[in-house]
């Protein structure tokens, strides 16, 4: 899957919000993705989220890395400031291969959504990101923290289903969904 195509054919499917955009993530874009990062992790505290993005994750470094394999998405705004990002992954998730639960369609390929952040809540910009990445026309997997009630509400919102726990490098537990396409389209 190619994500220029994607973030292209996003943006000309219908007006976006408040004259915002998606762009694919550029390497002069790595200090405005630390700030909504950050930003994003004052977000999390505020609803009482103390336990996710704890330590330097996500790093610079794999910000950088995530810029340079060309799967970091960025959301600008009309002064052309960043404020969200994601990672997508068009290839298979090796914490997923083990879930507690089960998955709703466990062969077809799938993208996974990784790092989301925004600068600040009530925008709709993490519902964007997450219709950008509805809008590939495959499956979409996402895991995120039990007690990251902004992201779970956002999910189930948008027609995700919780599948179960998976359990990640660092060896703590997070929520998984998927999404299916064939499911009430909630891109539009």
């Amino acid at each position: 899957m190619d994500i220029t195509s994607l973030v292209f054919q996003f943006n000309a499917s219908k007006p976006l919000p408040q004259g915002l955009s998606v762009a694919v993530a550029q390497p002069t874009d790595v200090d405005q993705i630390m700030d909504t990062i950050n930003a994003a992790r004052a977000i999390m505290r505020a609803n009482n989220n103390y336990k996710q993005w704890m330590t330097e994750y996500p790093s610079r470094e794999l910000i950088t890395q995530d810029i340079a394999a060309g799967r970091g998405v960025v959301c600008i705004d009309e002064n052309h400031n960043v404020i969200g990002y994601m990672v997508l992954f068009f290839t298979p998730e090796p914490t997923y291969a083990s879930l507690d639960g089960s998955w709703l369609n466990d062969t077809d390929p799938y993208v996974t959504v990784h790092r989301i952040a925004v600068r600040k809540s009530g925008l709709g910009v993490g519902c964007m990101l997450m219709q950008l990445a509805m809008s590939c026309g495959l499956s979409v997997r996402v895991d995120t923290h039990e007690v990251n009630t902004p992201m779970r509400n956002l999910l189930v919102k948008l027609g995700y289903t919780q599948c179960g726990i998976i359990i990640i490098e660092d060896g703590t537990p997070r929520i998984a969904y998927q999404w299916l396409p064939s499911t009430k389209d909630n891109t539009k």
